[in-house]
């Protein structure tokens, strides 16, 4: 598989590139020098010599963000760059080294195609192949909900950047990619409106973070890779509401209930109040699964005298009871979680400077995705990951810090724009702000 290869190139690539932009000033690039470091940071690999000319002509009228497009569209930046960025954010250990799948190739489609980047977490929609690809010869298998394969043989129509720039400019990886209505991809019903919502209900995504535990990972992730906070930075024990905290969280850990005021209940009186939008989602048989309205779904209340009565007919077991209420530690006035309903604490407090906007409650996946989406924080991450993966280095000074708030500003733009969340276009503002020498 290329991709290994190709990732370290890239790497270096921006290595490099960085060096350059460290020690030299502007006075130092002529047009094509810049076309050269635009392109590289765009899409790891210089510019053919036709594209070449062309971004430093643009240059040279002083459109470098039409030359950072025109660096778009070479098959690296889909093939390696967004492979690399998304393709990290698909599994619990956070690398690149996977195999393509219907979280990556959505978030590539979404930018391919330029349509708003919170539909990531929002929209009726997977990518998947194009009907009539062909692997050898022979059609690739139809996307399955219970298997990857559909995937894993798309990723092998990834040609090489040789043969796509000398004899097929049409058939690699993102072009062979189309947008199917996802709710027509899921076999196993029923799938509500609520519970489709974009990457968060992809095969996926079930796969890394709905499998077994208690699905409070899936909201770690998006926090981490949508909002660029993990819990420890948004741990908070001041004035905090517990009473969302499962009861699975011993209220007096080690026999100290000090522990619990302390430390615990910081990261779980948010992170539970914020979890119950997957209640009804697991990962079983290998595919996602959503239980709601089975006719007879895993029992959502089981107190101590519930529990030893599945014990004595030895059917204690996660088909028994909803995973999220499975392993608990407390009874008494500690509830269950027995709706998909959840709620926002950080509305209050220093979680505050998220930038909460709309309603910030609700019900199920899709709610959930559209609150996540409508926060300053969601803008300012996702710039943030360009910022880092465009200029090669995060945004620590003030200059840098200010430069990625406003390409977040211009990201998020104003409610109706054409161009709100186009990943596509943050990518080349990024490219064109942090060339050397400018301010």
């Amino acid at each position: 598989m290329p991709i290994p290869y190709a990732s370290f190139y890239v790497e270096l690539m921006r290595f490099i590139a960085f060096i350059i932009a460290t020690t030299a000033v502007a006075g130092d690039y002529s047009n094509r020098d810049l076309a050269v470091l635009i392109h590289n940071r765009i899409a790891g690999v210089p510019p053919s010599d036709e594209v070449l000319a062309e971004m430093a002509d643009l240059i040279e009228q002083d459109k470098k963000q039409e030359a950072a497009l025109k660096a778009t569209e070479d098959p690296a930046f889909y093939n390696v760059k967004l492979f690399n960025l998304f393709s990290s954010w698909t599994n619990v250990a956070g690398t690149s080294r996977v195999n393509l799948n219907d979280m990556t190739a959505t978030l590539i489609g979404i930018v391919r195609d330029n349509l708003p980047f919170s539909e990531a977490l929002t929209g009726n929609y997977l990518y998947t192949a194009e009907d009539g690809i062909k692997v050898n010869g022979a059609l690739i298998p139809a996307y399955s909900p219970t298997s990857n394969e559909h995937y894993r043989q798309l990723q092998k129509t990834t040609i090489s950047r040789k043969t796509y720039l000398t004899k097929n400019k049409k058939h690699y990886m993102p072009q062979n990619l189309s947008k199917k209505e996802q709710k027509t991809l899921h076999t196993q019903k029923p799938f509500d409106s609520k519970a489709i919502a974009g990457i968060l209900s992809s095969r996926g995504f079930a796969e890394a973070y709905f499998s077994d535990g208690t699905n409070r990972r899936a909201t770690a992730f998006v926090l981490k890779y949508f909002l660029c906070h993990d819990m420890e930075s948004l741990h908070d024990i001041k004035d905090v509401d517990d009473s969302k905290v499962r009861k699975d969280v011993s209220r007096s850990p080690g026999g100290d209930p000090q522990l619990f005021r302390k430390r615990c209940v910081g990261c779980h009186a948010g992170m539970d109040a914020l979890s119950g939008w997957n209640l009804y989602h697991n990962f079983i048989d290998n595919q996602l699964t959503y239980n709601k309205d089975k006719d007879n779904p895993p029992l959502l209340t089981c107190d101590k005298t519930c529990r030893e009565k599945l014990k004595k007919k030895n059917k204690l077991t996660r088909e028994q009871i909803n995973k999220i209420n499975f392993n608990d530690a407390m009874d008494g006035d500690v509830a269950d979680v027995t709706d998909d309903s959840f709620t926002n604490p950080w509305t209050t407090g220093q979680n505050a400077s998220l930038g909460w906007g709309g309603a910030t409650s609700g019900n199920g996946a899709n709610q959930w995705g559209q609150m996540i989406a409508g926060s300053k924080a969601f803008a300012t991450c996702m710039a943030t990951h360009v910022y880092q993966h465009v200029c090669m280095v995060t945004p620590t000074s003030l200059r840098e810090k200010n430069l990625r708030d406003t390409l977040a500003k211009n990201f998020a733009k104003n409610i109706g724009d054409d161009d709100r969340y186009n990943m596509k276009k943050l990518f080349a503002m990024t490219a064109a702000g942090c060339l050397p020498g400018e301010k």
